[in-house]
């Protein structure tokens, strides 16, 4: 039974985390534009 527990314990935390990173995701957290040029093969 205690094994079980566990199991059911770490499966809601993971659960929980998934969540949260949903939350991030759609919250506008992400990737930051820096202003920096792509300098690509043309340019050159």
């Amino acid at each position: 039974m205690g094994e079980v527990a566990g199991l059911e314990t770490s499966l809601n935390e993971a659960a929980r985390k998934l969540i949260s990173l949903d939350r991030t995701k759609d919250g506008g957290y992400g990737p930051v534009d820096l202003g920096i040029p792509v300098i690509t093969e043309r340019q050159r």
